[in-house]
């Protein structure tokens, strides 16, 4: 039997706005995201979409860079906040 892919969520407390997320997903530049408690988190973006239809809700895909390159995470982020909450599997 398969072992269960361990998943974690964690508080976005602060992060790039629209254009740097646009940048992450057509020139695969590495943006960061703050999360709780201070830490930054280096990622790249591989999917966006229109969370609600605000125009400032997303739900982003990708994968981290640095030491955790391996995995991948989902998020949902508000461009107009700049906050949400990340998933790392």
């Amino acid at each position: 039997m398969a072992q269960a892919q361990e998943q974690k969520q964690v508080s976005l407390e602060n992060g790039p706005g629209k254009f740097e997320i646009m940048l992450s997903l057509f020139d695969k530049k590495e943006i960061a995201f703050t999360l709780c408690g201070g830490h930054v988190l280096g990622v790249r973006i591989t999917s966006v979409q229109e969370e609600d239809g605000s125009g400032e809700s997303w739900n982003l895909e990708g994968r981290l860079t640095g030491q955790f390159a391996s995995q991948s995470f989902r998020a949902y982020y508000s461009t107009k906040r700049n906050k949400g909450s990340i998933t790392l599997f």
